[in-house]
C-alpha cells in the first residue's frame, strides 16, 4: 500500500486502454456492429475490434518503449525518442494493415498486406531482445537507492514487454488458426470452424492482454514515476545508512 500516491502519465494512459477496450466490448455485446468478409480467407471481420486495437497497440507499444526511459548524461542520444515512435508506429501500423485485408480489391493486394503486417509485428521480437541485453546483469553489493531502482525499472518494463508480446502472439496465432487452418482441416461441428467460438476467444485474449497490461503498468508506476515512492525508497536508504553510522560509530 502506498500513501500519498500521485497519477502520472503512464498510469492515467494505461486506464485510458482500459476504457477504450471496456467501450468496444460494451458496443459489441449490446449493439449491432458492422461486420465483413474477409474476400480471401472468407472468415468474418469484426471492424470495431479492429478499430480499437490499432490505437491502443500504438499506444501500449509507446508506453512500453517509455516505462523506463534512461541515459546517460543530461540529455538523451540522438534519436532516443525517434526509434520508440516508429516502433510504436510499426505496431499500429501492422494492425491498421489487419483492418484493410477485407477491403483489398485482388489476392495480390491482400497478399502483399499481410507480408508486410506480419514483417512489421516482428519487430517486437528484436526490440525484446535487444532490451534483454541492455539491461545491467548484476549490480554490487551497495548498490544505491537510484541504481536500484533503476535496475527494478528495467526488470518490470521488460516484464511489461514479454507479457504483452506473448498475449498478442496469441491472438496472432488464433487469427490464422480460426480464418485459414480451422476451416480448411478441421471437421464439421469443430469449435474451430464457430465465429461465435472464434470470437469469444478474441474478447477473452485482448481482455487478458489489457487486464495484465494493467497490473504491470501499475508496478511501473510505483517504481518509476511515483515521487512519494520514491522518497520513501531515499529515506529508508538514508535509516539504513544512519543506522550503519551509529552501530559503528565508537564512544
Amino acid at each position: 500500500r502506498h500513501q500519498g500516491t500521485t497519477l502520472s502519465g503512464i498510469f492515467i494512459g494505461g486506464l485510458t486502454v482500459q476504457l477504450v477496450a471496456f467501450f468496444t466490448d460494451f458496443i459489441m455485446a449490446n449493439f449491432p456492429v458492422p461486420v465483413v468478409i474477409d474476400p480471401v480467407l472468407g472468415s468474418r471481420v469484426h471492424l470495431l475490434r479492429w478499430c480499437e486495437w490499432a490505437p491502443c497497440a500504438t499506444f501500449m507499444t509507446f508506453m512500453m518503449e517509455g516505462a523506463d526511459l534512461y541515459w546517460e548524461g543530461d540529455m538523451p542520444p540522438t534519436d532516443f525518442m525517434r526509434t520508440k515512435y516508429i516502433h510504436s508506429a510499426t505496431q499500429g501500423g501492422a494492425v491498421f494493415l489487419g483492418l484493410m485485408f477485407p477491403f483489398c480489391s485482388s489476392q495480390k493486394t491482400w497478399a502483399a498486406a499481410m507480408f508486410v503486417a506480419c514483417c512489421l509485428y516482428l519487430t517486437n521480437f528484436p526490440r525484446i531482445w535487444n532490451r534483454m541485453k541492455t539491461i545491467p546483469s548484476s549490480l554490487s553489493e551497495g548498490a544505491t537507492v537510484e541504481e536500484a531502482e533503476r535496475f527494478n525499472a528495467a526488470k518490470i518494463a521488460l516484464r511489461l514487454r514479454s507479457v504483452c508480446i506473448l498475449v498478442w502472439s496469441i491472438i496472432v496465432m488464433l487469427y490464422f488458426v480460426s480464418s485459414y487452418f480451422g476451416p480448411r482441416f478441421s471437421s464439421e461441428g469443430s469449435l474451430l470452424k464457430s465465429p461465435e467460438a472464434t470470437m469469444i476467444c478474441e474478447c477473452f485474449f485482448d481482455v487478458l492482454s489489457k487486464v495484465l497490461f494493467l497490473v504491470t503498468i501499475v508496478d511501473v508506476h510505483y517504481a518509476v514515476f511515483d515521487p512519494f515512492a520514491r522518497t520513501e525508497r531515499r529515506l529508508e536508504e538514508l535509516r539504513q545508512l544512519m543506522s550503519a553510522v551509529w552501530e559503528n560509530s565508537s564512544d
